[in-house]
């Protein structure tokens, strides 16, 4: 990891500490647990939509756009897995 990454990486989990300390860090558990059924069928709506759109990119062989739309998603918190099935998300509980 270079500096920049390991420093852009230390300051993200100062400020997921401080929203938590706040009791407003949007990917704590407890935040997560207390969203209505209408915000999490929402975001399913939204991610659902961006993975059909990521499938369809690898499909025609777009590794970038596709890479570039999944690491997009890390970055909000939403971990992608790839299956024989299909992809799911899910939210990632905890900063690494």
């Amino acid at each position: 990891m270079t500096s920049n990454a390991s420093n852009l990486a230390d300051t993200f989990n100062e400020v997921r500490s401080m929203l938590h300390l706040l009791g407003l860090d949007p990917m704590s558990s407890n935040w997560i647990s207390k969203s209505s059924n209408e915000e999490k069928e929402a975001l399913d709506k939204l991610i659902s939509e961006l993975l059909r759109k990521r499938n369809e990119a690898r499909a025609n062989k777009d590794f970038a756009l596709a890479d570039s739309m999944r690491d997009a998603l890390k970055n909000a918190g939403i971990l992608i897995e790839d299956g024989a099935d299909g992809s799911r998300w899910t939210i990632e509980k905890e900063v690494k």
